[in-house]
């Protein structure tokens, strides 16, 4: 395949090869999607409604500040007005130690019926054939009649300002990316998301391998954080929205507790043992002479006081560690014998969370949590 056909194919029929993910359709039903779309959104007639009303029932099961629901709110009602008068879209910086930035991204993407796509910096070599990909992701983005928000995941690799360590291998790609901006501004919207990994994960440019890469990715999780001025200043001005995600406070991290539970372990178990009593698994399990294993998990895990002992001991966890904790639970559960895990076992699970919770933040110079706060005694 020429290079003249595969970027034809990629940027009409196909998607470009950094693009992750999305949720606009590809060829054959991305012609009939787009012709559709084309029609509804020129022939639809604007209803009048209490549009901040339907935003905030969009933006309800989100768990975040409230002074950052109030910023979506009103940036998601600034570009419905900017989309109807077709004005230039404006551009976020999402950034800060809270999880949950492609949600929110994804969720202005349904509230906005945007289409959605996810490209990431890791996936940028910083070469002259980057330059062709990520043109070619802006053509693409460009034709959806829907309107795209495309998601830059761990932007801080390639956007990098002018006196930092990459920005003569970067700086080819900054300028492509300023220059689409503004071709682009009426029909997409720019989330750059911000994770604030050490300055040694600027070094990783210098090996083309990407195994070394991201082996040093990783390592780099071990020293001082970057901050805004290692961030272009074209880039961060063309930004008019920055929204801040923090960490969340008790009330959050309960609700994030309950939601993950439900999603990691109370799904599993009813999943796994809807389909341990079909028919199928137990023809399989006469032949095989497997045992029976039903799962379940001690009831006590959830009761008030021990969710207050859970919610006290993950002081300063994001939304994705507390995650990684019910994934956690749900390994335990699965390669348990007895298909049973009792509260012990599960708090010796948030000990160890703790414990390496609190040994990464020592070495991005965090201060650490007191221990009277996380050696919580058992009721």
């Amino acid at each position: 395949m020429t290079p003249f056909i595969k970027t034809l194919y990629e940027t009409t029929l196909g998607k470009p090869q950094l693009v992750r993910e999305t949720t606009r359709k590809q060829f054959p039903h991305n012609i009939t999607s787009d012709i559709s779309d084309a029609v509804l959104y020129y022939l639809s007639v604007p209803r009048k409604r209490d549009c901040r009303k339907s935003i905030d029932a969009e933006l309800e099961n989100l768990i975040i500040s409230d002074e950052l629901k109030d910023q979506i709110r009103d940036f998601v009602y600034n570009a419905k007005e900017l989309r109807k008068y077709h004005f230039s879209l404006q551009n976020i910086l999402i950034h800060g130690p809270g999880s949950g930035k492609k949600t929110i991204a994804k969720r202005l993407a349904e509230i906005l019926s945007f289409d959605f796509a996810v490209i990431d910096g890791r996936d940028i070599q910083l070469n002259d054939s980057s330059i062709d990909h990520v043109r070619n992701v802006f053509s693409w983005a460009s034709g959806s009649n829907k309107g795209l928000i495309l998601f830059v995941e761990k932007a801080e690799l390639f956007l990098m300002s002018e006196g930092s360590e990459i920005y003569d291998i970067a700086s080819d790609i900054i300028e492509l990316v300023l220059h689409s901006i503004g071709r682009v501004s009426k029909n997409v919207i720019l989330v750059f998301s911000i994770s604030w990994y050490g300055k040694f994960v600027k070094k990783r440019v210098l090996f083309q391998s990407r195994y070394v890469l991201y082996f040093f990715y990783i390592l780099s999780s071990l020293f001082p954080p970057c901050s805004f001025d290692d961030l272009n200043n074209l880039i961060i001005d063309l930004c008019e929205e920055n929204f801040h995600l923090q960490l969340p406070d008790a009330d959050a991290r309960r609700r994030f507790i309950f939601l993950y539970f439900e999603n990691h372990i109370t799904q599993y178990i009813d999943n796994f043992n809807k389909q341990s009593a079909s028919f199928l698994s137990r023809l399989r399990r006469i032949f095989t002479k497997d045992k029976h294993v039903t799962l379940s998990i001690d009831p006590i895990i959830l009761n008030s006081s021990h969710v207050d002992e859970l919610t006290a001991a993950t002081r300063g966890f994001n939304g994705k560690e507390i995650d990684q904790v019910m994934i956690l639970l749900q390994k335990k559960l699965s390669s348990s014998s007895s298909g049973y895990v009792d509260f012990r076992t599960f708090w010796d699970l948030i000990q160890l969370k703790v414990k390496d919770h609190q040994h990464s933040q020592s070495k991005l110079g965090e201060h650490e949590l007191n221990d009277s706060e996380n050696d919580i005694e058992f009721i």
